[in-house]
């Protein structure tokens, strides 16, 4: 890691070598504290490295399903709320 800025959200800097080309990243840390010069894991796409997080992809994308999910659930209970509440206005 070549820059910590926690006030910035915690935001990290890097370098990494992918084949022999360096590339460099920016990043909010997933750990704390962190330190200037510490090892971390970075990940990136294959096929464009350019594309870079300290955050596993894939992680990420877990979490954003049950999210998802989760937001489904919540719109599904007000419509039907919406549709009780109707059909008890329409017998009265």
């Amino acid at each position: 890691m070549t820059a910590y800025e926690p006030s910035n959200h915690n935001q990290c800097s890097y370098t990494f070598a992918v084949l022999g080309k360096r590339y460099t990243g920016e990043s909010s840390s997933p750990n704390l504290p962190m330190t200037i010069g510490q090892q971390v894991t970075v990940y990136f796409d294959r096929d464009a490295p350019m594309t870079n997080s300290l955050t596993d992809y894939e992680a990420a994308s877990r979490n954003n399903v049950g999210f998802s999910r989760f937001l489904i659930v919540g719109i599904i209970v007000i419509i039907a709320s919406i549709l009780y509440a109707k059909r008890r206005a329409i017998r009265h």
